[in-house]
């Protein structure tokens, strides 16, 4: 796995996605033990970036010029989601960000 050197972020992350009883999504990070919540599908992408970012510790400026996105195209229906399985997030930046971050 490559390591972006100044900010120790990795360009996969695993994710885990579950749905509580009460209705929200719990988040994991299972190689980090760490989770977030929302309380709606929508929302997901915003709460398991900002986890991966105050996990790494990833300065703001930083955090305006990245994004992770699930390896797998997300279904427009999002009750189609599949859940309770680990799937993969992509580290996505444009070229100059990502090489000045391995510099």
């Amino acid at each position: 796995m490559v390591q972006i050197k100044q900010t120790n972020l990795p360009d996969v992350v695993k994710v885990q996605i579950a749905k509580t009883r009460l209705g929200k999504y719990v988040v994991q990070l299972p190689e980090y033990e760490v989770f977030t919540e929302s309380d709606s599908l929508e929302e997901l992408d915003f709460f398991i970036n900002d986890l991966i970012f105050a996990l790494f510790d990833v300065p703001k400026e930083i955090q305006l010029k990245i994004v992770y996105r699930s390896k797998k195209d997300r279904p427009t229906d999002l009750t189609k989601v599949d859940l309770n399985t680990v799937n993969t997030h992509q580290l996505l930046a444009t070229r100059d960000i990502a090489n000045h971050l391995r510099a």
